[in-house]
């Protein structure tokens, strides 16, 4: 049985994407100019070697700079430079003078899950060899930190944001980008500690502050002040902060305060920002403009959209471009293999989903226990069995994964050939999750336990059947896509009769219902 992304709250926790398809609006300044330079002694020496030296190699260093703390006469003399130089500049460089000069950039969509390991061990081949002519390029440090996360080379990402942070320690792109990272390597702690000395006018990295503080349980400044702020602020540039206090709002009970907030981020949104509103506005109401699904970027809310709407095609081709997109992100490779495998039986789709997110994700429980079930679902029960173990030795299992994992076992030991452990495994599943009052999880056992009896030739008594059809087909305990669930898996299984009887722990179980 597999088991769906959005047990857990959703945080404004910034993106990380390359600088090429960060949208501009993260970028620039919050008061519409350029980012007040950090006064870094690394920065003044990169100005001073310009000024000395005016070489590809300082010029470089000079865009890197301007990039991620703002543009400077100095830079655009730099950037003039090295156009009358381009043939002789690297891939690398050729893409910063385009993020440094376009600023009508428009991002496309990205097709990272679609990139082979092969390819992404040149990439970072070719980003060693940049930094080995531009080692103080901050930029370069994080697209190798991404390059290296993608892979799931996390000890060699924390080595490249300790360099770009060393460099850059109070720009904006490197701050939230490293965010990013520490919340990904769960060291929320450091996340926190690299934003408490950021700039307290940036509004991009309040917002992540805010977030941050949100996940930690940390002290932020009053909300009466972020408000303030937000109200002076431009729309483009409050975005984030306005999502992010309306989501604390929206957990202390001001609903009120936070349709309000939700609604300024609304104004001139970031995909982040739209995927947050979206999500409120599942869990909690909050009004959501459907057309804000045109705007870029936004294949997280598409998702969420697709699969409220029960379009279960057009959710795992979005949760796939997501996961192209942030290919470390554990939700877009869940949700994806999640709906590919339990809704549309897709199996070979929803192992290709679980495998790409776990390259980044090793030891994840859920994509663990999601491609066991689509490999076991597949044939490969050597492979679900490795799965399922690893998914079991991972430590600090929380309820819903632990009784996901349990029901997982229960398919793969049926598909083996032993019903008996198999009835145990749903028999235990079903118990804890009644036990723990996850009742979805408990009805969505009995169905998968259903299907595995009836694939084996053993269906519901009569009177089972009338209590079962009463209970999936009448009664509104049942969410939508747990219905969904029960016509694909149990509904064929409960209208044929007696022909054997299931095991008499089946029967137990229905009781409960």
């Amino acid at each position: 049985m597999q088991l769906p992304s959005n047990k857990i709250g959703r945080k404004m926790i910034p993106r990380w994407r390359s600088l090429r398809l960060t949208p501009k609006q993260e970028l620039v300044s919050s008061k519409g100019r350029s980012l007040k330079r950090s006064p870094h002694g690394s920065n003044i020496i990169t100005s001073e070697e310009w000024a000395t030296d005016p070489t590809i190699w300082s010029a470089s260093d000079m865009i890197s700079m301007a990039i991620v703390d703002g543009r400077s006469s100095e830079t655009d003399a730099a950037a003039e430079f090295l156009k009358a130089h381009i043939a002789d500049l690297s891939p690398g460089t050729k893409q910063l003078i385009l993020s440094y000069f376009d600023d009508g950039f428009t991002p496309a969509a990205p097709h990272g899950v679609l990139i082979t390991r092969e390819i992404k061990y040149r990439q970072i081949a070719e980003m060693k060899g940049e930094l080995s002519l531009y080692p103080r390029n901050a930029v370069l440090h994080v697209e190798l930190a991404r390059a290296y996360v993608s892979l799931g080379q996390i000890d060699k990402a924390r080595h490249s944001f300790r360099i770009a942070l060393a460099i850059a320690p109070s720009n904006r792109y490197v701050l939230r980008s490293a965010v990013r990272f520490y919340v990904l390597d769960q060291d929320v702690d450091r996340a926190w500690s690299i934003l408490k000395n950021a700039p307290s006018e940036d509004t991009w990295l309040l917002a992540s502050r805010v977030a941050i503080a949100d996940l930690t349980a940390k002290p932020i400044e009053s909300s009466r002040k972020l408000r303030e702020i937000i109200d002076r602020g431009r729309p483009a540039q409050v975005t984030e902060l306005a999502a992010a206090l309306a989501t604390l709002e929206m957990e202390n009970g001001s609903d009120k305060l936070a349709k309000k907030l939700f609604k300024i981020g609304c104004e001139s949104p970031t995909d982040n920002t739209i995927a947050q509103v979206r999500w409120a506005h599942e869990t909690c109401g909050v009004p959501f403009n459907k057309n804000l699904l045109e705007n870029a970027l936004t294949f997280e809310a598409r998702t969420g959209q697709a699969v409220e709407e029960g379009k279960w095609v057009d959710a795992v081709d979005n949760a796939s471009t997501w996961l192209g997109d942030e290919p470390f992100s554990t939700r877009a490779a869940a949700t994806g293999a999640f709906v590919a495998a339990e809704i549309l039986q897709d199996f070979t789709v929803s192992e290709r989903v679980a495998t790409s997110g776990l390259v980044a994700n090793a030891h994840d429980p859920v994509l663990l226990n999601n491609r066991a079930y689509a490999r076991a679902c597949l044939g490969d029960l050597i492979g679900a069995v490795e799965d399922i173990n690893s998914a079991s030795a991972v430590r600090s299992l929380d309820d819903t994964d632990a009784i996901c994992i349990i029901a997982t076992k229960g398919c793969i030991s049926y598909r083996s050939g032993d019903a008996s452990a198999g009835a145990a495994h749903y028999q235990r599943a079903v118990e804890m999750a009644f036990d723990g009052k996850y009742t979805a999880l408990a009805q969505r056992g009995i169905i998968h336990w259903i299907y595995e009896e009836g694939r084996n030739g053993r269906y519901l008594s009569k009177s089972d059947i009338e209590r079962v059809s009463k209970y999936f087909l009448e009664s509104k305990r049942i969410d939508r896509e747990t219905a969904e669930i029960f016509n694909i898996y149990a509904r064929q299984y409960i209208i044929l009769g007696d022909v054997e009887a299931p095991v008499a722990d089946l029967r137990g179980v229905l009781e409960r219902l």
